[in-house]
């Protein structure tokens, strides 16, 4: 809670001040967040092709009736389900 306090107080120090100091602040933030996603999706690639892990995903995928048992019926009624949830607000 306190962490959440401090960063607040932060970012309104850094907006009331100049305009390149926020420029700053923002453009290492966003490298944080590309970071982020790049980390991600090495580590997620590594995770599907096995790299370093007991099985890869593939593998997994593969057994019990490959990645989509019953067919694109389950897909189809998921992406519905979704539409619906967001929609009905």
């Amino acid at each position: 809670m306190i962490w959440i306090g401090l960063f607040f107080a932060g970012d309104l120090y850094v907006n009331c001040t100049s305009v390149g100091n926020l420029g700053t602040f923002e453009y290492w933030l966003s490298m944080v967040k590309v970071v982020t996603i790049v980390a991600f999706l090495i580590l997620g690639a590594a995770l599907l092709f096995g790299v370093d892990f007991r099985r890869s995903a593939l593998q997994i995928t593969r057994q019990h009736g490959g990645f989509l048992p019953n067919g694109w019926s389950g897909v189809g009624l998921g992406v519905i389900l979704g539409l619906f949830s967001f929609f009905w607000n």
